[in-house]
């Protein structure tokens, strides 16, 4: 009897042993330190890379002006007004290159009961269009945190208050949204991911819904951001002079965003960001060896964000010269900002 005890012991040992080896090969296979791999980072969820100490406000962010205006067409159409176009691709895209905060202006359609997204007379793509795309990007890189704003363009009616609580409430629930009674503006990284919320909502006021609360400046003029393609002088001295004056107690959009102000002109929107590329990534070097820059530059608003990856790619490594990436994200978090960089030269 003691003899089968210990043949037993000895088949259940050896038994373990084989599963341990069996275990510990497939973890070298998968990882080959034999510990899961925690340096390495994904471009598109690329604010899980983020310090928990990091201030919301220290972090810079790309931006998408009228997210929605999307091969725009004068009202319900087919006729297109290209030059009210802001963006080129889904919203899917424009996060899928790094925005984070997307600019949803609204008008209805009382005849097919559609909420657009708008810009002036110009349709773009249905609002729910836009908050499926943001819902299945979620769903499919968690951990990023978004800023929503979902606004009424002052040139057509709204749609019903009951119908806009209903669709936004679809797709942006109220217990994932940052409430009214927490201020974001000082908060950490750490601090927004520990409440478990994802969506940093601004609606109108006449829905009802319960907004985010934070305090932003728009750099955003008609002066500055106005003018000819050729020449975006007045521009880039205004948002210098942004960044030196830039208060601490409020996040700051940058916008880049610039048109001619007539809506028959020949000038698009695309046509201003790609004339202002050399002079926007001369802005972006100037923010990186100017301390007080850097710590300001915070929110990046351009049209056509995914006309290639510079404008979204650029302002991310921003955050590499912060020093607010992890320190074991660092490498990977660079090879992937560089990766994205080299494909628009």
């Amino acid at each position: 009897m003691k003899y089968r005890r210990l043949h037993v012991l000895i088949v259940v040992l050896a038994t373990v042993a084989v599963i341990g080896v069996c275990l510990s090969a497939a973890l070298t296979r998968l990882f080959p330190t034999g510990q899961p791999d925690r340096s390495q980072i994904r471009y598109e969820e690329w604010m899980n890379a983020i310090a928990d100490e990091a201030k919301l406000k220290e972090i810079a962010i790309p931006a998408s002006h009228n997210t929605g205006s999307i091969d725009c067409t004068l009202g319900t159409t087919s006729i297109p007004l290209r030059w009210l176009d802001c963006q080129q691709d889904t919203v899917y895209d424009q996060l899928r290159y790094g925005v984070r905060l997307l600019d949803l202006r609204t008008g209805y359609d009382p005849k097919s009961d559609i909420v657009y997204c708008v810009h002036g007379t110009g349709f773009g793509i249905p609002l729910e269009d836009a908050l499926r795309d943001l819902k299945r990007f979620d769903e499919t890189y968690p951990g990023q945190f978004y800023f929503v704003s979902i606004s009424v363009y002052g040139v057509v009616q709204g749609a019903p208050a009951e119908s806009m609580r209903d669709l936004i409430g679809r797709y942006l629930p109220a217990e994932r949204v940052f409430p009214a009674d927490t201020d974001l503006t000082d908060m950490t990284i750490g601090a927004m991911r520990a409440t478990g919320k994802t969506f940093v909502l601004r609606t109108d006021p006449s829905w009802g819904i319960e907004n985010s609360t934070y305090r932003m400046h728009d750099t955003w003029t008609g002066a500055a951001n106005s003018g000819r393609t050729d020449d975006n002088t007045a521009l880039f001295l205004h948002l210098e002079q942004e960044l030196r004056s830039a208060s601490d107690s409020e996040l700051l959009l940058l916008s880049f965003n610039r048109g001619s102000g007539d809506s028959l002109a020949k000038e698009l929107p695309l046509d201003f960001m790609l004339a202002d590329r050399a002079a926007f990534l001369e802005l972006i070097d100037q923010i990186e060896s100017n301390r007080q820059f850097l710590s300001r530059a915070n929110f990046f608003n351009f049209d056509y964000t995914t006309y290639d990856w510079v404008q979204c790619a650029s302002v991310i490594g921003l955050n590499l010269a912060k020093n607010l990436v992890r320190p074991e994200f660092r490498t990977a978090f660079s090879a992937t900002i560089e990766q994205r960089l080299a494909e628009s030269d």
